[in-house]
Order: C-alpha cells, then structure tokens, then sequence
C-alpha cells in the first residue's frame, strides 16, 4: 500500500484555506483531491492470540470478501485486549465499529 498523510483521517487539523503556503500544503491538496483506496485502523480482536503482520482482513457482511491487511499487532496490557493496526479497503469498511473478521493463526475472529 502506498503511504499517504490522509489514510489515517481526512479531518486532519490542517487549514487548506490558510493565505500562507506551507510545505506539503499542495501534496496534500493533491491527495485530498484524489483519496488513497484505503485507510489505517486499529482493532480490537476478540482473542487470546495475537495478531502480527499480514493477516488478512475480511468483511463481516455476507460474502466475507477481502478487504484489508493487518500490518501489526500485539497484546495492550492496559486494554487488556489483543489489538492490531491495518489497511482497509476506503468504502468497505469506514465506520467506526464496523465489525470485520481478521485471520489469526487460521482461526476467523472478530
């Protein structure tokens, strides 16, 4: 997945309106203009193993299509939950608490 400053948020604290250019003022304009086909988020995953790398992220609605990659994870020791960070496809699932099922070790959770 290409890198891109808005897949985290696109209500990032930037003024585009400000009068004064900054640096990155157009490569972000560009990419507000033309969004990046996915976006960052953390889960929490309803399991007792951890989820690390490259484990694939699929849709919980009927069909169970692809949708994401994990790209790391680990146990939150203040949570008390197994956590992970990944690349959504942007559409597929954008709402926060959208369920999604990650593979763990072959196992499909939540």
């Amino acid at each position: 997945y290409p890198l891109c400053a808005l897949a985290v948020s696109d209500e990032r604290p930037v003024k585009f309106k400000k009068a004064a250019d900054w640096i990155g003022k157009e490569a972000l304009l560009a990419e507000k203009a033309n969004p990046c086909p996915h976006i960052i988020v953390k889960m929490e995953i309803e399991t007792d193993v951890e989820a690390y790398n490259d484990n694939p992220i699929y849709s919980a609605r009927e069909g169970g299509e692809l949708v994401g990659w994990t790209t790391s994870g680990g146990f939150g020791h203040i949570s008390d939950k197994s956590l992970a960070f990944g690349y959504l496809e942007r559409g597929k699932a954008d709402a926060v608490g959208t369920e999604v099922w990650v593979d763990v070790s072959s196992n499909y959770v939540r």
